[in-house]
C-alpha cells in the first residue's frame, strides 16, 4: 500500500517491470515488451493497476490504452465509455481537465478486480469548489487487461461552500 501518491514510483514507471527485473535479473528492461510484462504478470492484478496509474500520471496515452481490452468500458460520472475509441477520448478529456491522483489510501486485489481508494483533484473539481475529491475506483481485469472501470465518489464529500 502506497500513500505518498505516484511521485515516488520507480523512474521507469512500471511496477511489473521492476518486479520482473528482481525475479529475473538477467533480462534487461529493454528486452521485454509491455505485452510480455503483462503476460508474465497477468495474475498480479495490483501491479497491473499500479502500472496503469503510473502511465496515467505520466499522461502517456498510448501506454494507458495498452492496459485496456478492446471491449472495455469505463463508468465515470453519468457517462459510460465503451471500446478503445471512447476510452481514448475519456483519457484525453481527463488529461485536459488535469485529473491527478493526489494520494492512494488503499489498494485491494480480489480474484478478478482491484479496488483503489484514493483522493484526486482536477480543474473541474476546483471549478465546483472542491480542492480534491475522494472516491473508489474498481478495475475489472481479465487475461491481464482492464475490461471495466467504475468510479464512485465517497459519500463523505463535504457540501459546504455549495
Amino acid at each position: 500500500m502506497r500513500s505518498e501518491g505516484l511521485k515516488n514510483d520507480p523512474p521507469n514507471g512500471l511496477w511489473a517491470l521492476e518486479t520482473i527485473n528482481r525475479i529475473t535479473p538477467k533480462l534487461s528492461p529493454a528486452a521485454l515488451s509491455l505485452e510480455e510484462i503483462m503476460k508474465e504478470k497477468k495474475n498480479d492484478l495490483q501491479a497491473i493497476v499500479q502500472d496503469y496509474l503510473q502511465a496515467f500520471d505520466q499522461r502517456d496515452l498510448d501506454l494507458c490504452m495498452k492496459f485496456f481490452a478492446d471491449d472495455a468500458k469505463i463508468s465515470f460520472g453519468l457517462g459510460v465509455y465503451r471500446g478503445k475509441q471512447d476510452i481514448e477520448e475519456w483519457h484525453k478529456s481527463r488529461f485536459t481537465a488535469d485529473l491527478r491522483v493526489k494520494h492512494i489510501d488503499k489498494i485491494k486485489a480480489q480474484s478478478d478486480a482491484v479496488t483503489v481508494t484514493a483522493v484526486a483533484t482536477s480543474k473541474v473539481a476546483k471549478t465546483w469548489g472542491f480542492s480534491s475529491v475522494a472516491g473508489t475506483v474498481t478495475f475489472g481485469i481479465q487475461e491481464g487487461k482492464i475490461n471495466e472501470v467504475k468510479f464512485a465518489l465517497r459519500s463523505d464529500i463535504p457540501l459546504e461552500n455549495w
